[in-house]
């Protein structure tokens, strides 16, 4: 996860596609992420993330759902 932290500081991107949907919230890492990237980030305004952050997040949370992508 630290090379997340390192991508949207120094390119600062609108759109992050996670496919970590495979693997537990803890593994990932993804709530202290995504806290820290609407919260603290450089793109916290701006940015906007898909669903997949962890097992059973899919079509759940995100900026935008891609439920059918099979």
């Amino acid at each position: 996860m630290a090379g997340l932290y390192a991508l949207v500081n120094a390119y600062k991107p609108e759109l992050i596609w996670s496919d970590g949907d495979a693997g537990s919230v803890e593994y990932w890492g993804s709530t202290k992420f995504l806290a820290w990237l609407y919260n603290e980030s450089p793109v916290k305004d701006i940015v906007v993330v898909n669903d997949r952050w962890g097992t059973g997040t899919s079509c759940k949370h995100g900026g935008y759902l891609n439920c059918d992508d099979r």
